[in-house]
């Protein structure tokens, strides 16, 4: 609830002899989250998931039995089906990558906000629904993996 205040402050500090105003923190925050911003060459540089053979795996989120293998943004899975680890790890990255693409190619400029709509349905949105870790059920039962990431619909 802080988050305003604190990057006035931190403004503040990094500029001692102006004044910062409100729209200086809102163009201190837009300015992180547009194409060139700190934000981006952040999601840039890092991937989802990174599998060692030697039995180490990092990912971004949690994983159980009902997420792991699976891809939330193909939807609910009525095949059932599971990919295995490397294919799994791969297709992660590649959603990142091209979410990354979407976005640069001005997905970052829609009119309206994705906050309002969510889901994986529009360019660059994806990116962000993953991070949410809960999807509202997609069609009759479908079921939401709740507090867990990667988010998936399973059946």
């Amino acid at each position: 609830p802080d988050a305003f205040e604190l990057r006035r402050s931190e403004l503040q500090r990094a500029r001692p002899s102006e004044v910062v105003t409100d729209d200086a923190v809102v163009e201190s925050y837009r300015a992180l989250a547009v194409p060139g911003g700190l934000m981006e060459e952040y999601l840039s540089l890092g991937e989802f998931a990174v599998h060692y053979e030697e039995g180490a795996l990092f990912v971004h989120g949690a994983l159980d039995d009902t997420n792991v293998g699976r891809l939330p943004w193909r939807g609910p899975s009525s095949s059932g089906e599971v990919l295995d680890l490397p294919a799994w790890v791969a297709s992660l990255n590649e959603f990142a990558r091209a979410q990354m693409a979407a976005w640069r190619q001005g997905a970052w400029a829609f009119p309206s906000v994705w906050s309002q709509r969510g889901g994986y349905n529009w360019s660059g949105g994806g990116l962000m629904q993953y991070g949410q870790g809960s999807l509202p059920p997609l069609d009759e039962g479908a079921l939401p993996v709740m507090g867990s990431n990667p988010t998936v619909v399973t059946r």
